[in-house]
């Protein structure tokens, strides 16, 4: 009887272990249908790679699955252009040679994987000193570009070191009620396209003029149109006949088009979100247009597609969590060039193509590049690249606001995106300081970060990122932070992001095009938000608006010619800056915010003035913090008690034309340096060398 007992426990054991092993199977094969879900589908090729890695290791005596999971994942490194993918393909090979489709797979995939990528014979070196909002011609003789010092469009020669202007401002005019923008030149470097933008009419215009000297022709308008916000040239067609262009709509919608040079008609060929491609190049044979925009209205990282001009068909052709963005084409059109930064920094990439499709994986032809602002690449193979240089850093001063004395030498603390950090703003608790940083440095389609630094552990933990912001403020609570600026969709207005998360929310959006003004901040008890707009009474001056943010009810403060908003400490005052426009007068004024009239604390006369981003309140809120300045170059900082007493200069070296940040201890100033925005050309050659060696 016993033995029975025992063989029938026996035997349900087994049956129980045989569920089991089967239940397993069956959830590792719902594993990999979910990976592939996420690789094929959704895109996300690091989530998937975890996936197919989890499938791997749970696979256990099912070779067949661990084998075809190691293929999948190989093939998502390959996508990335990750060498990983060749050695998950010889692990396929050498440890599972019974699966002799998965061995057929990476052997096939083995014949097209990219090489271990090292810097290849590319050098990249200085060109000029000049603006970078045009592109090369195809012999590399000619570069168009826009003189700030008049607005005019000009063409720069390499061959002789000149510049001549092709457009009618007067020499040192300054680019004030007209101006040109983007350009591009013709291949044959004999005519250029430009953006033009005239105030008085208050719109853009495409327009043409020819290079050559001795040319008689004036410009030529060849396309505008009222319900377009902008309009650029970025490349022209090998025939000449046709000009790439994007245009932004007053919907928020930007369209990728064709402008005929002949008669000047517009052929929408995609419409896109506000954000919309950031380079168009034509294809060498003039079939194709390469372009990198956003993967979705969510996103600020670029992708590479190829469109054909005829409409017919659109491919992904770069697709990665990383940012990518268009270079230019091989002179015979057989690869794409684009720069990523999906190895840690900015470097050249390239992907066969052939009859309108790619072919293999992205492999690396230089690890790291001086811009990935491209100005095209010439019939020689030469890359000509746009850089903007500057040295905008985060500083910190202590100083002792009673007797001026500085306490100890300034320090730039924040040491990433080191030259694009600015407007800081000190952490309630005083541990931490948000900034603003510029993510990728290219005039167009830039991705802005706002950065948190820690003062305990030195590290920058990224925070939003937005196209466009231009100011950060901590919320009294320290869980969220009050921004100003644009959205991914195009959307001016004050925007609320998570402290943690980074997730952001529009709080008031703005129906006036382009203004990005608001320059939000806190009422005391994070109750209240004051913020800027322009008046509508047509006199050119500003209104202050009160928000609820519970209910949204807003009321209007004050207005007039008024500058930037800085909250008295108890929540009863607005300190801003004004400007006399008859005398030139700056003026410290105190606006009551519960009503009443204002008061001036402090009056500068003309030349000097008082600068409209620094009224800071101390934090006890007897005195304001403001600059001083003394054109052309003075800049001081003075503390003005707001009850008559005698302003006190502090010995702190300031540039001018920044905001600052007080610390919670009340002697610590934080603030940005200011340099003047530099721009150079760069070229890269040696690229066809490098092609040639390629698979």
């Amino acid at each position: 009887m016993r033995a029975h007992l025992y063989a029938a426990c026996a035997i349900l054991l087994l049956a129980r272990v045989a569920t089991a092993q089967q239940k397993t199977t069956l959830d590792v094969e719902m594993e990999f249908r979910a990976a592939q879900q996420k690789e094929l589908v959704d895109g996300d090729l690091r989530g998937a790679i975890e996936k197919y890695r989890a499938v791997v290791s749970q696979a256990g005596s099912n070779r067949a699955i661990a084998a075809k999971a190691l293929v999948r994942m190989a093939e998502c490194y390959q996508k990335q252009g990750d060498t990983e993918a060749r050695r998950l393909f010889e692990r396929v090979i050498r440890e599972y040679p019974e699966q002799q489709e998965a061995v057929a797979l990476a052997q096939a995939r083995l014949k097209g994987s990219p090489r271990t990528p090292v810097d290849s014979g590319a050098v990249v070196r200085k060109v000029w000193a000049g603006d970078i909002l045009g592109t090369i011609s195809g012999d590399g003789r000619r570069l168009s570009f826009t003189d700030w010092s008049s607005g005019n469009v000009a063409v720069h020669d390499f061959a002789s070191g000149t510049d001549r202007t092709l457009t009618g401002n007067k020499p040192g005019s300054g680019a004030r009620n007209a101006f040109a923008e983007e350009s591009a030149v013709s291949k044959d470097g004999k005519q250029v396209a430009y953006t033009w933008y005239d105030d008085n009419a208050r719109r853009y215009e495409l327009r043409i003029v020819n290079v050559e000297s001795g040319s008689t022709n004036p410009p030529r308008l060849l396309f505008h149109n009222q319900d377009q916000t902008w309009i650029a040239p970025w490349d022209w067609s090998p025939d000449g006949k046709w000009l790439a262009v994007t245009a932004s709509r007053k919907d928020l919608t930007t369209q990728l088009g064709l402008v005929s040079t002949v008669d000047g008609s517009f052929r929408v060929l995609k419409s896109t979100g506000w954000s919309g491609p950031g380079k168009v190049f034509f294809s060498p044979n003039g079939k194709y247009l390469a372009f990198d925009a956003p993967a979705t209205d969510t996103t600020v990282q670029h992708d590479i597609f190829v469109l054909a001009v005829d409409g017919s068909r659109e491919v992904p052709a770069v697709v990665h969590p990383s940012d990518d963005l268009l270079m230019g084409w091989s002179p015979g059109g057989t690869h794409l060039l684009f720069a990523s930064d999906r190895s840690g920094s900015f470097g050249l990439w390239a992907l066969a193509f052939d009859d309108g499709k790619t072919r293999g994986a992205p492999f690396l032809i230089k690890s790291s590049i001086e811009s990935n602002w491209s100005m095209g690449v010439t019939r020689d193979g030469a890359l000509y690249l746009g850089t903007s240089t500057g040295n905008t850093n985060v500083v910190v001063a202590s100083v002792d606001l009673t007797t001026g004395k500085e306490l100890a030498p300034s320090a730039q603390p924040i040491q990433q995106f080191v030259g694009s950090n600015a407007s800081p703003d000190w952490s309630p608790d005083g541990k931490q300081i948000a900034f603003i940083a510029t993510r990728e440095p290219r005039p167009r389609n830039r991705a802005q970060v706002v950065g948190i630094w820690s003062r305990e552990t030195g590290t920058v933990r990224e925070n939003a990122r937005l196209p466009y912001v231009n100011s950060v403020k901590w919320n009294p609570d320290g869980r969220s932070l009050l921004l100003g600026g644009k959205d991914s969709k195009g959307r001016s207005g004050i925007f609320l992001a998570d402290a943690q998360s980074g997730a952001v929310t529009p709080v008031a959006l703005t129906s006036l095009e382009n203004f990005v003004g608001h320059f939000p901040q806190w009422s005391p008890d994070g109750k209240k938000i004051f913020y800027r707009m322009p008046s509508m009474d047509g006199s050119g001056g500003s209104t202050f608006i009160e928000r609820d943010v519970a209910t949204g009810r807003e009321r209007e403060v004050s207005r007039g010619a008024l500058g930037r908003i800085s909250v008295s400490p108890d929540g009863e005052w607005i300190a801003t800056i004004t400007v006399d426009s008859s005398t030139k007068a700056s003026s410290l004024i105190l606006i009551p915010i519960k009503g009443g009239d204002s008061r001036t604390v402090l009056r500068v006369a003309a030349p000097q003035l008082l600068g409209v981003l620094t009224a800071t309140w101390t934090r006890d809120g007897r005195a304001l913090i403001v600059n001083k300045a003394s054109p052309p170059s003075v800049n001081e900082l003075w503390v003005v008690p707001i009850d008559g007493g005698a302003p006190r200069k502090l010995d702190v070296a300031f540039p001018g034309r920044t905001a600052i940040s007080l610390h919670p201890d009340g002697r610590q100033l934080a603030f940005n340096t200011a340099v003047e925005r530099k721009t150079e050309v760069w070229v890269l050659e040696g690229v066809l060398s490098s092609l040639a060696s390629k698979p």
